[in-house]
């Protein structure tokens, strides 16, 4: 392959490769209290970077699933409240202390360093649920593509047999 093609070729992977958030990370939070409707709220990414460019989510999705896990999710930026940390696990009525505002991710623009990409589990049958990170769809300037990010995060406990 001649140095034109490989320069191509390095172009379209790094076009369809961006890389704008922190990746995925093994470390994993949790908890046992996980009242069947009631949602809890993680962060799935970092605030406070100093990169502070947009970025605008087309689609958020949960990574490693597993079969017949019995809750809802959604997705939502975090616009974190000035000299505040973010959130790292909470209930909703914890959420204003970090958050100034709370918006749907899908489809929105994400200022990286000021907002931060929440996991929001609902519960609808007792038991545990375990997610392995997300998928972010998300356009970064020209570059287009998809980044697993997060960490692994758990609600609920398997109940006792």
């Amino acid at each position: 392959m001649g140095a034109g093609a490989a320069g191509v070729v390095a172009l379209l992977w790094a076009w369809g490769h961006p890389a704008a958030f922190e990746p995925y990370s093994t470390s994993k939070v949790g908890m046992d209290r996980a009242p069947v409707g009631q949602t809890i709220y993680i962060g799935m990414t970092f605030e406070g970077l100093a990169d502070t460019r947009q970025v605008t989510i087309r689609d958020v999705t949960v990574h490693g699933v597993p079969q017949g896990t019995e809750a809802d999710f959604d997705y939502l930026l975090c616009t974190v409240n000035p000299g505040q940390g973010g959130v790292g696990l909470a209930f909703e009525e914890d959420l204003a202390d970090s958050c100034a505002s709370l918006d749907p991710a899908k489809g929105a623009d994400m200022t990286l360093g000021k907002q931060q990409l929440l996991l929001a589990i609902t519960p609808t049958q007792p038991g545990q649920v375990l997610v392995h990170g997300l998928d972010v769809s998300y356009t970064d300037g020209w570059r287009t593509g998809t980044q697993h990010v997060g960490l692994v995060a758990r609600v609920g406990k398997t109940p006792d047999k």
